[in-house]
């Protein structure tokens, strides 16, 4: 018995253009140019405390031995890299929605923030740095004298 696979190409003339038109659109959406602008971005969110600036980093699946936080003047930066896990060869992926890849992002901290006191924590995929604030740079509330009587001053 053999089977024979029918073809609707002719029922349908309009599919090859279809077909093609899918082809294109999934060749533009794979182009590097747009590649770059879905790369792996974390989310934060940076939240202030009374004492310290809190800055959470959605990192999921990242190893804490591929997260690295710097610091330079009030410029605080997360880098890292989302690896792939080693598959056996026999396994074959259909589908990769995942992200992998190189990652940084840079957040500019407040002029009042203790850069010397940073710390950091990772933990269930989320990255917590505590950034103390700097108690002698607090805005202070300045009196205005009132100068109605229209003398100059000394």
């Amino acid at each position: 018995m053999s089977f024979i696979e029918r073809s609707d190409r002719f029922r349908y003339p309009l599919s090859q253009l279809r077909d093609e038109l899918n082809r294109t659109f999934q060749r533009f959406f794979d182009d590097s140019i747009l590649k770059e602008s879905t790369s792996l971005i974390p989310p934060i969110n940076l939240r202030e405390e009374p004492e310290r600036y809190v800055i959470e980093a959605e990192l999921p699946g990242i190893s804490t031995k591929d997260v690295h936080v710097e610091i330079q003047d009030l410029v605080i930066t997360i880098s890292g890299e989302k690896r792939i896990e080693e598959k056996k060869e026999e396994n074959k992926m259909h589908v990769i929605e995942s992200r992998y890849g190189s990652f940084s992002r840079s957040i500019t901290l407040p002029q009042n923030a203790s850069t010397d006191m940073i710390t950091a924590e990772h933990k269930r995929g989320i990255l917590y740095i505590y950034v103390p604030k700097d108690q002698t740079r607090q805005p202070r509330k300045i009196d205005v004298r009132d100068d109605s009587d229209g003398k100059d001053d000394p």
